[in-house]
């Protein structure tokens, strides 16, 4: 997966049982309920 963020690829792991993105950037999808959307939205709110 590419990230939202920074457009690197992120480092995939398993994590009780479901997939978790992890970007060098920082961003992580763990940190995300809706990992596809609610991220990407709120960031470009910011701007």
């Amino acid at each position: 997966m590419l990230c939202p963020v920074c457009g690197l690829e992120c480092a995939e792991e398993e994590v009780d049982g479901k997939i978790v993105y992890d970007c060098p950037c920082g961003w992580s999808s763990a940190q995300e309920d809706d990992i596809e959307g609610a991220y990407i939205n709120r960031h470009l709110d910011e701007e």
